[in-house]
């Protein structure tokens, strides 16, 4: 799935990380990180060898999955 620029969209959402950056930001293991996009359980993009991550894609999913998991 690509992410498409939108009106609505704010800087954020454009933001891009890196696995190890995203494990930061969720205070996760990077091992963690890479079975999650792995497993397509995260929203990623494989661009090559390596993973990237929208910010705005990871905050949406944040917050499904907290709404979800009560």
């Amino acid at each position: 799935m690509l992410l498409r620029y939108h009106a609505s969209m704010t800087l954020n959402d454009c933001e891009i990380l890196t696995l190890s950056e995203l494990a930061q930001y969720l205070r996760l293991a990077e091992s963690t990180i890479y079975k999650l996009a792995r497993e397509g359980t995260i929203p990623a993009q494989k661009l090559g060898k390596q993973w990237r991550f929208h910010k705005g894609a990871i905050d949406r999913w944040l917050d499904h999955y907290q709404s979800t998991a009560v």
